[in-house]
């Protein structure tokens, strides 16, 4: 098996509430690529190259499909199967540009597990769930919109509530934020306080010392390792390592260490889908908990992370979540299922996604041996 072309695909698609407001900023549209791989045997693998940031301040044009080309020139004619020499082959990235390597590394192993008809988990090590907690993500705003967004989430089903906070850097207001949520929570609810990284260790300590609950997670309420631990040892705060989750170094540090209550695995940020897998089975090995997404992505960067959260015990998996749900748009007709706060594990052959190659755009960039 040969990779014999590989199309950059832009993904226009817009948030489906307008926009949504993290620390980082507001985003009103995806804007990711689609990496689409084919192989001298007819098969298509999929990937996606998605933004590494909360906010979509640069566009996925022609310029940006273009600068890729160099790295993915150098593909053709590899066999995807053979993961080692095809990332040797990709060469040196820039940090803009390593998300790239999680876009090819997926659609590598999306046409792997085609090949051997198999679904994708069962090249992840296999799989212990097929029913994954699916959580509900809640924009940042003002308390009472926050508190019905909750409550409305809750009466469709999700059990877990990831809420955004710190984009004002105002303590007062995200305490109001977060009285006004916890009104509505049911007993059984997990709520992930998910600050991205907005504050300092002192501003973190001020909120959790006004707000701590036994069952809230804080979700990166500051920006290094360092800082997040931190926190844990001055509050005793129950933290979730993401964004600074940037390799398994980190994932290894945070398991010998043991500060934290475990991690967020995104693959796009990890370094790749097998560098994830690593982070994983580090936390399984030492007991901590996990969320798996990705950064903003559309339903092919969600079915990756479904199909990496299929190979952990319930009792360590917090949440997984569809994000194709706040979008306007999918890749695939089958979609990701997802209902009453459960997300189902796609069972088809690779990813479990065929292209809507009729209803997306046409590629930026069209790369194969004549080209």
């Amino acid at each position: 098996m040969q990779l014999t072309e590989i199309s950059l695909i832009p993904l226009p698609f817009r948030m489906s509430g307008g926009t949504y407001v993290t620390s980082y900023g507001s985003r009103d549209r995806l804007d990711n690529l689609l990496l689409l791989a084919r192989t001298d045997n007819n098969l298509i693998g999929l990937g996606e190259i998605a933004r590494r940031s909360g906010s979509n301040d640069i566009p996925a044009d022609a310029a940006m499909a273009a600068s890729y080309r160099k790295h993915l020139q150098p593909l053709m004619g590899c066999n995807p199967e053979n993961l080692i020499d095809v990332v040797n082959k990709l060469g040196t990235l820039s940090e803009a540009q390593s998300n790239l390597k999680t876009a090819v590394e997926c659609a590598c192993l999306d046409l792997s597990a085609r090949a051997r008809q198999m679904p994708l988990y069962q090249l992840f090590g296999g799989q212990h769930n097929s029913d994954l907690p699916d959580y509900a993500s809640i924009s940042q705003a003002d308390p009472d919109v926050m508190q019905e967004q909750t409550r409305s989430s809750i009466t469709a089903g999700h059990r877990v509530i990831q809420i955004k906070i710190g984009g004002e850097r105002d303590l007062k207001l995200d305490v109001a934020r977060l009285s006004a949520i916890s009104e509505v929570l049911s007993p059984d609810s997990q709520l992930l306080i998910d600050a991205n990284g907005a504050f300092s260790s002192q501003q973190a300590a001020a909120l959790v010392q006004q707000c701590n609950e036994p069952g809230y997670l804080w979700e990166e309420p500051c920006s290094s390792y360092e800082q997040n631990a931190q926190l844990v040892t001055e509050t005793g705060a129950r933290v979730i390592l993401d964004q600074c989750m940037t390799s398994p170094v980190v994932a290894a540090r945070a398991c010998a260490d043991g500060l934290v209550a475990g991690y967020g695995i995104k693959c796009t940020m990890q370094g790749g889908p097998m560098a994830a897998r690593t982070a994983r089975d580090l936390a399984i090995a030492h007991g901590l908990l996990m969320k798996v997404d990705d950064c903003w992505c559309s339903d092919v960067g969600c079915a990756l992370a479904v199909h990496l959260a299929a190979g952990i015990p319930a009792d360590l998996l917090i949440a997984t979540v569809n994000m194709s749900s706040y979008l306007e748009g999918d890749v695939s007709t089958e979609g990701l299922q997802s209902q009453a706060g459960v997300m189902q594990v796609q069972q088809g052959i690779g990813l479990g996604l065929t292209p809507d190659l009729q209803a997306l755009p046409d590629p930026l960039e069209v790369i194969n041996p004549t080209t």
